[in-house]
C-alpha cells in the first residue's frame, strides 16, 4: 500500500481512539464463535452491486455472548436471516466502523428470541460498493466496470464480520466459495480454485481455503490473461507487455519462495501462489495470495521498485508471528517486520550490492533527513517520531510506509545482520519467525542467544527515537 495523508490519518487516529477505549476482548455471536463460511456471491460489475449468500458454521465457547451482531458493509442490506433453519427478525442500522474502508457499516441486531446453543446461520444479502473518498484513495475497495477489488476485516466488509472495530482477527476456514462473475472474468480468491465452469452468461468459479485470516479474505475478478507455471497462477492484464513481464514475475517468485521457505516460517504459504496484477494503490498481501498495482507491475525489472514491492508483499506470511493488538510489539511485527525481512532475499538473489546500497541510500538516508526536516524526500511532513514500541495498532497506517517502520525498523534489523553475520542472522529469523507467540522478554532472548551482550542497544533500538553515532551504518 502507499502512504496515506498524514492529515487526514490524524483525524482519523483521534476517532479510532476513542473507540477503542469501548471495545473489550473479541467477542462470540451470542456465546458462539464463527468456524466456517460457505459463500456463494454474485457479482455484476456494470452494476457496483452484489448479490450473496453466507452460510456460517458456529461453535459455543461461551454461557453468555454479546448478543446477536454482526457487521456488513454500509452499502449493503440484508435480506434474510436463518438461525437452524428458522428464519428470525433482525433490525440494521449504520454504525461508525473505521475498519471498513468507507468507515461505516451495517451493523444487524438479531432478535434470537430465547434460543439455544446455534449450529448454523444463513444471511442473504445484497447491495453496493462504490468507491470512497472518506479515508484515502489506497482505500480502492469497490465494483465497478473495471472489476471486482475486495479485501475482508480492516478494509471492507463484503461479507458478515462477527467483530467489533479493533478487535483481534482469528483464522476460519472457507469449505465451499462460489463466485459468479461476468464470462469474460476471472477470479481470483484465496487458498485453492477447485473448479470453473459456464452457467448462462456468468464464469462460475470455485474455491476452497482453510485456516484463513480473516484479513486476508480478499477477493479479485477482472479480465485477465493467466499464466500457469509450477505452482503459481499469474495473472496480468490482457496485453502483450503486460504478460511478457508475468513471465519474470513467476522466476522472480520461484526464487523468492525458495529463500523464503528455507529461511523463514515453515507455515507460512501453503500449496499455490496467486499473483494478481491490481489497480492503482493494490499492493496488497493476502495469505497465498499478492497484488502488484499496474504501475510496479509495468516497472518490475525495469528499476528495483518493483523488486522490492513484489518481496515486500511475498514475504508477509512468511514473517507472520502470531500477536495481538495489546502487545507492545504489534506494529514491529505486523509491519515492521515485513518491510525489512524481503531484504536478506533479495541479498541473495541480486547480490549485497544491492542491498548495501538500499540500506545507505534509500533507508539511512530518508530517515536521517525525515528526523532533520521533518519531512520526506517528496518534501511531505512526517508525523513525529515516536519508539516502536510506542506505535500503537492504529497508528500503523501513518507509520508503516512513511516513518519509523519504514527505516528505523529496517536499520534495527540490519543492525542485528551486521553484527551477528549472515549466517546467524538466518539462523536467528528462522528460530524467531516461527515462534507461536512473541513479546518483548521472547524477543530480545532469541536475539540475545545469537548476539550476546546487546540488551542495552536493544532497548535503545525500541523503547527510545535515540540513533548513536555507532548505529551509523559507516560505523557498524
Amino acid at each position: 500500500m502507499r502512504p496515506k495523508p498524514v492529515r487526514q490519518l490524524l483525524v482519523l487516529s483521534l476517532l479510532i481512539s476513542a473507540s477503542l477505549a469501548t471495545v473489550v476482548s473479541p467477542r462470540a455471536f451470542a456465546g458462539h464463535r464463527v468456524e466456517s463460511y460457505i459463500l456463494d456471491a454474485t457479482f455484476f460489475p456494470a452494476e457496483h452491486r452484489i448479490e450473496a449468500r453466507a452460510q456460517m458454521g458456529l461453535q459455543p465457547v461461551a454461557d453468555e455472548g454479546c448478543g446477536g451482531v454482526f457487521y456488513l458493509h454500509g452499502e449493503l442490506t440484508v435480506d434474510s436471516v436463518y438461525i437452524d433453519g428458522a428464519q428470525v427478525p433482525f433490525v440494521r442500522e449504520l454504525v461508525f466502523y473505521y475498519y471498513n474502508y468507507s468507515a461505516v457499516a451495517s451493523k444487524i441486531t438479531v432478535d434470537l428470541g430465547g434460543l439455544g446453543p446455534i449450529g448454523s446461520m444463513t444471511i442473504a444479502y445484497s447491495g453496493y460498493f462504490h468507491p470512497c473518498k472518506a479515508r484515502t484513495p489506497s482505500d480502492y475497495m469497490r465494483i465497478d466496470r473495471e472489476g471486482v477489488f475486495l479485501r475482508a476485516y480492516g478494509y471492507s466488509l463484503w461479507f458478515p464480520v462477527f467483530l467489533e472495530p479493533g478487535e483481534d482477527s482469528y483464522s476460519v476456514s472457507f469449505p465451499d466459495v462460489t463466485i459468479r462473475t461476468p464470462r469474460d472474468y476471472t477470479a481470483v480468491f484465496v487458498g485453492s480454485r477447485v473448479g470453473e465452469s459456464e452457467e448462462a452468461a456468468m464464469r462460475v468459479s470455485k474455491w476452497r481455503a482453510e485456516g484463513i485470516d480473516l484479513f486476508d479474505v480478499q477477493c479479485t475478478a477482472r479480465e485477465y490473461d493467466v499464466l500457469e507455471e509450477g505452482g503459481y497462477s499469474i495473472y496480468s492484464y490482457p496485453d502483450r507487455q503486460s504478460g511478457r513481464t508475468a513471465e519474470r514475475i513467476v522466476d522472480f517468485a520461484r526464487s523468492i519462495d525458495r529463500f523464503c521457505r528455507n529461511h523463514y516460517r515453515r507455515d507460512g504459504v501453503a500449496g499455490e501462489v496467486h499473483i494478481i496484477q491490481m489497480p492503482r494503490y493494490g499492493d496488497i498481501s493476502s495469505a497465498n495470495v499478492v497484488g502488484i498495482s499496474e504501475g510496479e507491475w509495468e516497472a518490475f525489472g525495469e528499476d528495483r521498485y518493483g523488486t522490492l514491492t513484489l518481496a515486500h508483499e511475498y514475504v508477509h506470511p512468511f514473517v507472520a508471528v502470531p500477536v495481538n493488538t495489546s502487545n507492545a510489539l504489534y506494529a514491529l511485527v505486523v509491519e515492521g517486520m515485513p518491510s525489512y525481512f524481503h531484504l536478506p532475499a533479495l541479498a541473495e538473489i541480486h547480490g549485497e550490492e544491492f542491498y548495501a546500497e538500499f540500506m545507505t541510500e534509500d533507508v539511512e538516508r530518508g530517515y536521517l533527513a525525515k528526523r532533520e526536516t521533518g519531512k520526506d524526500l517528496r518534501g511531505q511532513a512526517v508525523p513525529v517520531e515516536k519508539p516502536i514500541l510506542e506505535i500503537a495498532p492504529e497508528e500503523i497506517g501513518v507509520y508503516k510506509d512513511a516513518f519509523v517502520l519504514s527505516d528505523r525498523a529496517l536499520l534495527f534489523f540490519n543492525y542485528l545482520r551486521v553484527n551477528m553475520g549472515e549466517t546467524r542472522f538466518l539462523d536467528f529469523s528462522s528460530e524467531l519467525l516461527n515462534l507461536s507467540s512473541i513479546d518483548y522478554g521472547t524477543l530480545e532472548a532469541v536475539i540475545l542467544k545469537y548476539l550476546p551482550g546487546a540488551g542495552a542497544d536493544i532497548r535503545v533500538w525500541l523503547a527510545t527515537t535515540s540513533y548513536p553515532d555507532a548505529f551509523r551504518l559507516r560505523n557498524l
